[in-house]
């Protein structure tokens, strides 16, 4: 197990916790992970198990338990990418019609699995060149953008979507240059009208999210004040604020949220729900990377969505990389044969597993070690579950008032040890593995402390005691 994160608890072994572990060497920890099972923060809904894209075009072709096994509530589509036949409204009626059906196709497999679905408007309108348009509303003109916008209007009505879990999102990132290069007030009208004609189309029945902005909302970025002003002048407050948390190792939901919250109180704006469409760059999709926003989701009680980071055709398959098949990448679009890799068993045991109700939680003060944990009190059991960034080193989880499980506060339990190993994007993993069984585990002072030793970057960890 050299090249596998070992999670030894300290205080329940006779002897050095990596005495037997050949070619390892104590570390110091660098960092303290807090879980306090006094704090009941609400039931489990397994919030971070949404995606972006990844449902084939034909659902099924990908086995049922493969969305379920997951807890899938979240998907967000409206066809970019999508070529000819399927080209959107740039490219005349039938292709925007055909766009529209592939659409309704993966709301359709969303609403199967109980999953709302979040229908990315801006793109049933298609691709414009980024460097020269057209872009809605150049030169003031917005003719074409509105009979856009009443023709998706009539389509939901037509497909008979439910206003219940088909959500409306009028743009995305249109804060970075690789998607809009026209003033943001051309944007910000875009969005007024959009809001303006759905809310006149479907009254307050609809959910209309946004600004899925690139950049975190704070102060400091003036992107996200002009649009709180503009937004509050013009009375077009978005039901969901959603932004994105994609800029890698700089960023954490904790900072993110109460930075979100000061703008807020700034503009004097609602505390409406918030939603986080896509989280996580491509190199944290591993295992370890898993957990770590699992836990950074679950702490400020946001649903999110994983990010995506394949292209056409591959961005219409594998589940926003939970998923693999036989030559992936680079298998048909329409190849079968899926399997599970790392993280899907990281999500897999998430939603399964982690039963009851959730607890507090703090992460490493450094932010790289983050823990979710559960107590079920009908199976008298709790579980963690741990992750990071990607980072080697040592840290410790610190699991405080094991009283308020009705055990003393000096004593022993059982631990049992899974291990979620990564073998990247495409590689298959079919279930967690053992790390081991410590049966009376000595703790004290009402605390119990969890030693992490992290071997490589990928794996994530979990631990299980009853009581």
């Amino acid at each position: 197990m050299k090249s596998a994160l070992l999670a030894l608890l300290s205080t329940f072994l006779g002897v050095d916790p990596v005495a037997a572990i050949p070619g390892l060497v104590p570390r110091q920890s660098s960092g303290t992970a807090i879980v306090s099972l006094s704090n009941n923060t609400g039931p489990t809904n397994h919030l971070a198990s949404g995606i972006i894209f990844g449902i084939p075009l034909n659902a099924s072709q990908i086995p049922d338990h493969m969305y379920t096994d997951w807890g899938f509530n979240f998907a967000r589509g409206g066809g970019p990418q999508l070529p000819s036949p399927a080209g959107g409204w740039l490219a005349g009626r039938t292709q925007y019609e055909n766009r529209m059906k592939d659409v309704m196709s993966n709301y359709q497999a969303a609403k199967k699995y109980g999953a709302k679905f979040i229908c990315l408007y801006e793109t049933l309108y298609g691709e414009w060149d980024v460097d020269n348009g057209p872009y809605p509303g150049d030169n003031g003109n917005w003719t074409d953008w509105d009979r856009f916008t009443q023709a998706v209007i009539a389509d939901m009505k037509s497909y008979g979507v439910s206003l219940d879990d088909f959500i409306i999102e009028i743009f995305n990132e249109v804060d970075g240059p690789w998607y809009w290069k026209r003033p943001q007030s051309q944007a910000l009208e875009m969005w007024r009208r959009s809001y303006n004609a759905f809310r006149k189309a479907f009254g307050t029945h609809v959910t209309i999210q946004g600004p899925s902005s690139s950049g975190e909302p704070k102060l400091s970025n003036g992107w996200w004040t002009t649009f709180a002003q503009y937004i509050k002048t013009n009375k077009c407050i978005p039901d969901t604020w959603t932004w994105h948390m994609e800029a890698g190792g700089s960023e954490n939901m904790l900072e993110s949220t109460a930075d979100f919250h000061t703008l807020l109180d700034q503009y004097g704006l609602p505390y409406n729900n918030i939603n986080i469409n896509e989280y996580g760059v491509a190199s944290e999709q591993v295992s370890s990377g898993g957990a770590w926003w699992i836990s950074q989701l679950e702490r400020v009680n946001v649903p999110g969505l994983r990010g995506n980071w394949q292209g056409y055709p591959g961005l219409y398959d594998y589940l926003a990389n939970l998923v693999s098949k036989p030559n992936a990448p680079n298998a048909a679009a329409d190849a079968t044969g899926y399997f599970p890799n790392g993280e899907y068993q990281v999500y897999k045991y998430y939603a399964q597993s982690m039963t009851g109700h959730r607890v507090g939680t703090m992460p490493s003060p450094d932010m790289i070690v983050d823990v979710y944990a559960t107590v079920d009190p009908q199976a008298r059991v709790v579980k963690l579950l741990a992750g990071s960034r990607q980072k080697e080193g040592t840290w410790t989880i610190k699991v405080q008032k094991l009283s308020a499980l009705g055990l003393p506060s000096h004593g022993t339990v059982d631990i049992k040890c899974l291990a979620f190993p990564s073998a990247g994007w495409w590689g298959k993993v079919e279930a967690p593995s053992s790390c081991g069984v410590y049966p009376s585990t000595s703790y004290s002072d009402d605390k119990l402390d969890i030693i992490l030793y992290q071997k490589d970057t990928g794996t994530a960890y979990a631990w299980e005691f009853s009581y």
